[in-house]
């Protein structure tokens, strides 16, 4: 969706100097804290509504935050030690297949095998891989109705990009 505009708004940037940069966004920055700050008396309402009042309570008169900053601790120390387990374990895996290829690779399918897998014929698969683009139709189970090869590009309408060829 664009918006038209009658040339007022001068999005120029680039012209202003560092000093009127930082007075911009300075000044931005204040206007939106102090539209934040308008919002207050609504944003409280919904807060005391939804128990924030009880969480002030338990956190900031009861001291809560001391439990809460103890439990992280341990929150942060449960995650070293499993990282470190981890690393010790990659370690180990490391030093056990260093230097050890046991990956093989898969082995080539002939063109019988590919053919019957696909339901068509060893020309039609023939024809598909020696060709530098091959068109794959599909039925409506998703099973290959036809592959059309071609070594140049069929032509597409300028408009759409639907095949024409």
């Amino acid at each position: 969706m664009s918006i038209a505009h009658d040339g007022v708004i001068i999005e120029a940037e680039h012209n202003l100097t560092l000093m009127q940069r930082l007075v911009s966004m300075s000044l931005t920055t204040l206007l939106w804290l102090f539209w934040m700050y308008l919002w207050m008396p609504l944003i409280s309402l919904i807060g005391w509504y939804f128990g924030i009042q009880l969480i002030y309570d338990q956190m900031v008169l009861r001291e809560g935050w001391y439990s809460l900053i103890k439990l992280l601790l341990v929150y942060a120390l449960i995650v070293a030690a499993l990282s470190g387990l981890l690393l010790v374990w990659a370690r180990i895996n490391y030093y056990r297949f260093a230097g050890r290829e046991r990956r093989r690779r898969a082995p080539d399918l002939s063109l019988a095998v590919l053919a019957s897998d696909f339901g068509l014929s060893r020309a039609t698969v023939e024809a598909g891989q020696a060709s530098r683009i091959a068109v794959v139709y599909h039925d409506e189970t998703g099973m290959i109705a036809a592959i059309e090869a071609h070594d140049v590009p069929p032509a597409m309408t300028e408009s759409a990009g639907v095949l024409v060829g």
